[in-house]
């Protein structure tokens, strides 16, 4: 009969229809997924990146003064100065200062080391960068996922591949870059570590060292 088959020929339409839309529709989420940017890859990053020590928020010359009695730990050796003279704090050298003064301008922190007292600035008017110099938690603490081979290493200032660009500067002092990244996704820097008695320049990737050679 003509009904019937004109309900035929509409129900073929439909069905063409909706399998044209779901064409579609998947077509249509295959191009979106398609046009987004690939996931970025995970970098092999120092864990050490991960770590933030505490902050000691020193603001004024009272907060400065209520350091005194308690211990502070170096964070980059042979960079700063305890003065009067020359000579330079440490590697992870742990220090108690006596008082706090102000005096030219800046905020003084004074220790007694080897038996005379030394001075370190630790502000220049109201900008205080105590946390630049010095650590106010022991550092073992800190980086309490260290294993005690890596802690013997910084003691014995024994510098491998694999150690941490923190580890290493806690054992052999403050660094000069040689080399910083030179272009985009150069995971690669150099450093020369020649504050101490061992002189060493060491190759990082993504803040780990890849290779250490004698200078």
């Amino acid at each position: 009969m003509k009904w019937l088959r004109l309900l035929r020929r509409i129900g073929a339409v439909g069905l063409l229809v909706s399998i044209l839309y779901v064409a579609a529709v998947f077509l249509g989420r295959w191009r979106e997924r398609s046009a987004l940017p690939p996931k970025p890859a995970v970098l092999p990053l120092s864990p050490d990146y991960y770590v933030a020590p505490p902050k000691s928020y020193v603001w004024s010359l009272a907060d400065a003064r209520a350091l005194a009695g308690k211990p502070l730990w170096v964070r980059e050796g042979y960079r700063w100065p305890c003065t009067p003279g020359t000579e330079t704090l440490g590697p992870m050298e742990k220090l108690t200062p006596r008082r706090a003064f102000q005096k030219g301008g800046q905020v003084w922190l004074e220790f007694v080391r080897s038996g005379r007292p030394c001075a370190v600035p630790i502000a220049i008017g109201d900008h205080f960068f105590l946390d630049e110099i010095f650590f106010i938690k022991d550092p073992h603490e800190v980086y309490k996922e260290w294993t005690p081979e890596s802690w013997k290493r910084i003691e014995e200032r024994r510098i491998d591949p694999g150690m941490t660009e923190t580890q290493i500067t806690f054992a052999l002092g403050v660094g000069q870059l040689v080399k910083d990244l030179s272009r985009q996704g150069d995971p690669h820097r150099v450093v020369d570590y020649t504050g101490g008695d061992r002189h060493v320049r060491v190759v990082y990737a993504y803040g780990v060292a890849k290779q250490v050679d004698p200078l």
